[in-house]
């Protein structure tokens, strides 16, 4: 039998495989991502889509007069340990004073999952400061919708915050 001599073998012979390797990594990295894309995302969407987008007109006049209230409103959500947090919202009318007769509520969305939603009011705390505990079901990405009504004014504010 015949062995080939080592110094025989043309130089790069080892290229061939070095683009057979890169490619199979790539074509593995692809499938996993893939996999992943196709097995964990639950896929949200409005269930009413289609009223929503009947409703649209209505919805820009109810963005217009929330411009027109000139209202402020902040949101701080944070947790206090574990996973119990406090959300404070801070209201204050067109002028900069404070809105302390408004009420208020929240809404607490996963925007990567479905089930873990929940709401709360939030209790008037001085000073146009609205307060409420709660308790996460999840740490991590959570968006906020902060709805105050004051008569037959509504003013609507979302934010999306991490809570770790």
């Amino acid at each position: 039998m015949m062995r080939e001599d080592p110094a025989r073998r043309r130089p790069g012979h080892w290229i061939p495989w070095a683009f057979g390797a890169f490619f199979l990594v790539v074509l593995i990295a692809n499938g996993t991502m893939v996999y992943i894309g196709m097995t964990t995302w639950t896929g949200l969407v409005s269930e009413n889509y289609y009223e929503e987008g009947r409703t649209y007109n209505r919805n820009i006049a109810a963005a217009e007069a929330q411009a027109a209230l000139g209202w402020q409103l902040s949101i701080e959500a944070r947790l206090l340990g574990g996973f119990d947090g406090e959300l404070t919202v801070e209201l204050r009318d067109r002028d900069g004073r404070p809105i302390t007769d408004a009420e208020v509520t929240a809404r607490f969305v996963r925007p990567t999952s479905e089930g873990n939603d929940f709401s709360l009011a939030l209790a008037p705390a001085g000073q146009g400061r609205y307060r409420a505990r709660f308790t996460l079901p999840l740490t991590g990405l959570w968006d906020v919708h902060v709805d105050a009504t004051r008569g037959a004014d509504r003013f609507v504010r979302n934010r999306r915050v991490f809570l770790r």
